[in-house]
């Protein structure tokens, strides 16, 4: 997920909602039964079936209901993140910019016209809110700070062999899980997978059975896992910074990515000796960038749980 919501994304795709204050975050027990019309719930802020339904209204007629259901289910992902967001950028304090709101504001009112459409129109029918624009601000500050030029380089200087070409093999088991998933399904994957990891510790089974019985992933499954040899660039980074940084014959504990939850066995190492190439800095600030993803999202295991109601 890009992280970078643009003005132009949040216009044509939008899949943003007012957020709730900064104090509706802080209960860690969302309400047991939801009132009418609240379709989920993240931390104790709301996700109503309106916001979820105006952003389709423009879905063509004829769309099949299976379609249509996953044009929501993929709204509803947006908004789910977007609580995350906003919860994330509150707890860190990350200040709002007012220049840089403004500007963001100047973009808004341009688009708008060139609509036929005052600003706050544009907004509605966006589903933006002055807090949603504060959000995108001070989430483009936070990934400022966080994947800076200077925090990429002293990256690339900490972990060489994510740049100058090693390669590793490793095996993994993957339970399947969207990061916006509801927090009791993303619980019960990271358990399942600390059952399995503790039946492999005590010798009840093996990785490789292990991952033929249980992993979701296609391609590897039938493999005991394998995914044969890849350098760092080939794998999502979440991924590919816990294969990296095992020892041969070391197995990893819980590791989420986009795809779910992982247990992942380094089985191979081939040092690599290039340097580092011209893009090193753009695919640290990925790296960087990928870490604050799955910490925004990992707040839906502790302060923000997310609840959906049927």
């Amino acid at each position: 997920m890009n992280w970078k919501l643009t003005l132009v994304a949040a216009v044509c795709l939008p899949l943003v909602a007012p957020a709730g204050g900064a104090e509706k975050h802080a209960a860690t027990k969302p309400a047991a039964t939801a009132p009418a019309g609240i379709v989920a719930t993240v931390g104790t802020d709301p996700i109503t079936r309106k916001q979820v339904e105006v952003p389709l209204r423009g879905a063509p007629p004829n769309l099949p209901p299976e379609q249509l259901e996953q044009a929501r289910q993929k709204v509803l992902g947006g908004l789910i993140a977007t609580r995350l967001m906003h919860a994330y950028v509150v707890a860190q304090k990350v200040a709002c910019d007012p220049n840089a709101l403004a500007g963001l504001k100047a973009k808004l009112a341009t688009a708008a016209t060139e609509r036929k459409m005052t600003p706050q129109q544009l907004m509605d029918r966006a589903g933006l809110t002055e807090e949603v624009l504060k959000d995108q601000i001070r989430l483009q500050t936070l990934i400022q700070n966080v994947a800076s030029k200077d925090k990429a380089n002293a990256f690339i200087q900490a972990h060489p062999d994510c740049f100058n070409g090693t390669k590793v093999q490793a095996s993994h088991i993957l339970i399947a899980c969207k990061p916006t998933a509801a927090t009791s399904e993303q619980k019960a994957a990271v358990a399942k997978l600390q059952a399995i990891a503790g039946q492999i510790a005590g010798g009840k089974t093996t990785f490789e059975a292990a991952a033929m019985k249980h992993s979701a992933c296609q391609g590897s499954k039938n493999k005991g896992g394998d995914l044969g040899e890849f350098d760092f660039a080939s794998m999502v980074p979440p991924f590919s910074m816990k294969a990296f940084s095992m020892k041969v014959g070391e197995t990893s504990g819980v590791v989420r990515t986009q795809f779910g939850f992982h247990l992942i066995k380094t089985t191979k190492r081939t040092p690599g000796t290039s340097p580092a190439g011209a893009d090193a800095s753009k695919v640290a600030q990925r790296i960087l960038m990928a870490g604050l993803q799955n910490r925004i999202f990992d707040q839906a295991l502790t302060t923000c749980p997310i609840v959906i109601h049927k």
